[in-house]
């Protein structure tokens, strides 16, 4: 039994390289008025099993995928969680591994384009890992324009351009699934669903109000804006005036 769950992992490994390594990175938010108000996002818990090495999915990723620039490693003070990010062409994080230290628990999360793949795992006496797996859809639906002009909290002759829908979203649960994390955990793990970069992921938090947040569930509550029951990915460019060449990008969600 334990071949041949290493062996459907092991495939699962190899499919995740190959889907991941064709997508590429966009950001995104979610219409009130697009069909995701209809589905049922849900999270699905795809078997527990042993294994040797903590984040299987995430080992085989890495050793396989040609779009890795470098991987950075990183600690969150506020918790003591240690963070590694595995990064791609512009610092786009393309999958993260978080050591809670404080309980033992390792958790590592993939984009493979059509699905999120999160592993946990909790280290046993005999040395080897019960890990669990769980996947969730990633949405891709109809564009949506929001408002253009001058944000309330600018500095003046800043013009941003509307919102548009990145096509991305992923359901709730991915967040509320996780009882508490530190922010800079949460920032690394938000920046491999969606695939931005940190610096991108840290804005988004800070624009929603989420600093300061550490449970899933509330987190979930936060992003969810429109609460239904998907967390879509919003951008928009933003100019020294309007009419002016783009000086970068900005993100939230719905």
């Amino acid at each position: 039994m334990l071949r041949k769950r290493l062996f459907g992992l092991g495939l699962l490994a190899c499919v995740l390289s190959g889907v991941v390594s064709s997508t590429i990175p966009i950001l995104a938010f979610a219409s009130e008025d697009s069909e995701m108000v209809e589905l049922k996002p849900d999270v699905k818990e795809d078997n527990t099993f042993t294994s040797e090495t903590p984040t299987p999915v995430l080992d085989g990723f890495t050793e396989s995928n040609s779009e890795i620039s470098k991987i950075s490693s990183y600690e969150d003070f506020t918790s003591g969680d240690e963070v590694k990010t595995v990064l791609g062409e512009n610092d786009v994080v393309l999958a993260t591994e978080i050591n809670k230290t404080e309980s033992g628990e390792i958790i590592s999360v993939v984009n493979s384009g059509d699905t999120i793949i999160i592993q946990k795992s909790v280290l046993l006496e005999d040395g080897t890992y019960n890990v669990t797996t769980e996947t969730s859809p990633v949405l891709n639906g109809s564009s949506a324009d929001g408002q253009g002009g001058t944000d309330r909290n600018s500095v003046a002759r800043i013009y941003y351009a509307p919102w548009s829908y990145t096509n991305l979203a992923v359901g709730r649960n991915v967040f509320a699934t996780i009882v508490d994390m530190g922010l800079g955990s949460w920032v690394g793990y938000f920046a491999s669903l969606f695939r931005i970069s940190r610096a991108a992921a840290d804005f988004v938090f800070g624009y929603m109000g989420a600093r300061g947040i550490s449970a899933g569930e509330r987190l979930a509550r936060v992003f969810d804006s429109n609460g239904n029951g998907w967390v879509a990915l919003y951008k928009r460019g933003v100019y020294n005036y309007k009419g002016a060449p783009l000086i970068g990008y900005q993100h939230r969600t719905f």
